[in-house]
C-alpha cells in the first residue's frame, strides 16, 4: 500500500486488524480507511466495499491503492464517520483514531482520539447498528488507552456479541482487535 503525506502509514495496528478479519460479507465498510489496506485487503471477499475517510488525502490514496493493486469493487467517500453513509452491511471494519490527544489537522485526525482516546469510538458506536445488518460482523480495534473491557461492555449494551479475536503488546500501549456479532453469538 502505497501512502501520501497527512495519511496515517499502515502500522502494527493497521497489520493486526488486517490479519485478524477471518471473513466478509458481500458488502463491506471500512470506515477511517486511511490507505484503504482495511477494505483492499479484503476486497476478494466481498461483492462490494465501501472506503470512507474524513481526510480528503486518505480517499484519494485509497482510490489510487485500489487502481494500482487491480480492486475494482470498491468505491471512496469522503465521510465523518457514517455521514452520508446510507445502507447496512455485512462487514464492519474500524480501525479508529485512539491515542489520548487532542490534536488538529489533516495528519493528526488519522490518530487523535481526544482527550480520553474514546471520543471518536463512542461517535462510532453511536451510529452503528444504523449501519450493520442483523448477524453483521464487526471488527475494530482498539488500545489498551481506550479501556477495552469498557469497549465490550458498550457492545454487548448495543446487541454484540463480542470477543477479543486479536492481541500484541507494543513498549507503550496493547492493542486489541474485537470481533462483534450483531444481534446473533458469535
Amino acid at each position: 500500500m502505497e501512502s501520501s503525506e497527512s495519511v496515517y502509514d499502515p502500522a502494527e495496528d493497521s497489520f493486526l486488524l488486517a490479519d485478524a478479519v477471518d471473513e466478509v460479507g458481500d458488502l463491506v465498510l471500512d470506515i477511517c480507511c486511511g490507505t484503504g489496506i482495511q477494505g483492499l485487503t479484503h476486497a476478494g471477499g466481498a461483492s462490494h466495499v465501501i472506503c470512507t475517510d474524513i481526510n480528503p488525502r486518505a480517499v484519494r490514496c485509497a482510490r489510487e491503492n485500489a487502481r494500482a493493486n487491480g480492486v475494482a469493487n470498491a468505491s471512496f467517500i469522503i465521510a465523518d464517520l457514517f455521514a452520508g453513509i446510507g445502507g447496512r452491511f455485512d462487514t464492519v471494519i474500524f480501525n479508529p483514531p485512539y491515542l489520548p490527544v487532542e490534536e488538529e489537522g489533516d495528519a493528526a485526525r488519522a490518530w487523535a482520539g481526544g482527550e480520553s482516546g474514546n471520543d471518536i469510538i463512542d461517535r462510532f458506536l453511536c451510529g452503528v447498528c444504523d449501519h450493520i445488518k442483523r448477524g453483521g460482523i464487526l471488527f475494530m480495534l482498539v488500545t489498551s488507552a481506550n479501556d477495552p473491557p469498557s469497549v465490550a461492555e458498550k457492545l454487548e449494551g448495543l446487541g454484540f456479541s463480542q470477543k477479543t479475536v486479536a492481541e500484541r503488546g507494543l513498549f507503550f500501549e496493547s492493542l486489541h482487535v474485537k470481533k462483534a456479532a450483531y444481534k446473533v453469538d458469535l
